[in-house]
């Protein structure tokens, strides 16, 4: 299946849709655009291209595994990745957006022609998560040390403040508990 289309190839189009599904091989272009990405399997994409009173607009599902690495510990982990966007295509030489709200997501295509490839690729890239933690490490263990330092979690650095008292303080506790009559 094609997945490059000139906006005027989809604006003649004598059906009100077009269906999309394809696996695609974005792994190059996605490892262009983020240099963590390690690998990305094959990508499945389904949806559908129509016409509307605004413009040619594409609704692409998307599915696939990436491969980063631990926010933790640098390991490799696959990331399942899925999700579905919307495009609007407007030709480059349009200068007239009023007809769009903020929230629509408009392109003006180089050349006049959608390349799904370069949409999937970009929104790979824009869903991708900022925190990465392997199975281990997400059930809370395998935290790396190393000389003077741990990684601890936050529920161990919040019982460690409450267990340390500043030296600076340490006379005033006694302090209170001669005037209460209490020696601890």
């Amino acid at each position: 299946m094609a997945v490059r289309w000139s906006l005027n190839e989809l604006a003649q189009l004598g059906i009100d849709e077009l269906p999309v599904d394809a696996v695609l091989d974005v792994k190059k272009a996605v490892k262009e655009r983020n240099a963590q990405v390690q690998d990305v399997a094959p990508v499945k994409v389904s949806g559908v291209i129509t016409k509307d009173q605004r413009g040619i607009i594409a609704t692409i599902h998307v599915a696939t595994t990436v491969t980063l690495p631990s926010s933790r510990s640098l390991t490799a982990v696959a990331v399942p990745v899925a999700f579905t966007f919307a495009e609007y295509y407007v030709s480059e030489h349009e200068r007239d957006l009023s007809r769009f709200t903020n929230d629509d997501v408009v392109i003006q295509p180089e050349h006049d022609v959608v390349d799904l490839e370069t949409a999937v690729a970009e929104n790979i890239v824009l869903h991708l998560p900022l925190k990465v933690l392997s199975p281990e490490e997400e059930q809370g263990g395998n935290f790396q040390t190393g000389d003077d330092w741990q990684v601890v979690s936050e529920e161990q650095l919040t019982s460690q403040r409450q267990e340390t008292v500043d030296p600076r303080l340490a006379k005033l506790k006694d302090f209170f508990a001669d005037e209460n009559g209490d020696k601890n």
